[in-house]
């Protein structure tokens, strides 16, 4: 089908996350990426992969971006618009809480998803603490929280690990 992805595929797309993740250790690769703001679209598409470490990959280079002046943060913003817009999901953010609170009541919890939530709870903090102004951040923890992080928050303290 049109939506299915091959093995080869995934390895493919995991390799270019892996590859942009390390271009953008200078400056130079850094700016580049952001000066593209439709490969900021793209890359926040690979939120949707069927593999854990392509996501966590995504998440970790969207949280860098969205921490770099003057333009990042919004440009991150957009870019979780367009992803709700594409997906048609109803919120933002509802991807990410969504995979938060999935992956809680997955009896194989294992490192990769450990990986995972660090991430996700990475770049929540990255857009939430971003912004300058006092009532951008609250307004951006609103949607996060209206979307049911306070009660995972709860959920996340129970996992045996320090860095959640």
């Amino acid at each position: 089908s049109k939506d299915s992805v091959s093995i080869e595929q995934i390895e493919i797309q995991g390799q270019c996350m892996r590859a942009l993740k390390a271009l953008m250790n200078n400056t130079y690769g850094l700016r580049a990426i952001m000066d593209y703001p439709e490969g900021i679209n793209t890359l926040t598409l690979s939120l949707s992969s069927p593999t854990l470490k392509t996501k966590t990959l995504t998440l970790e280079i969207l949280a860098a971006v969205s921490c770099v002046p003057p333009n990042g943060h919004n440009l991150i913003l957009l870019a979780m618009q367009n992803f709700k817009i594409v997906k048609r999901e109803k919120f933002r953010f509802e991807q990410l809480i969504k995979s938060l609170a999935h992956d809680e009541i997955d009896t194989d919890f294992s490192a990769a998803h450990l990986e995972h939530h660090i991430a996700i709870m990475t770049f929540i903090n990255a857009i939430v603490n971003a912004p300058e102004d006092f009532e951008s951040r609250v307004i951006l923890r609103n949607e996060i929280w209206d979307l049911g992080m306070n009660d995972l928050l709860f959920e996340l303290r129970k996992l045996p690990n320090d860095e959640l």
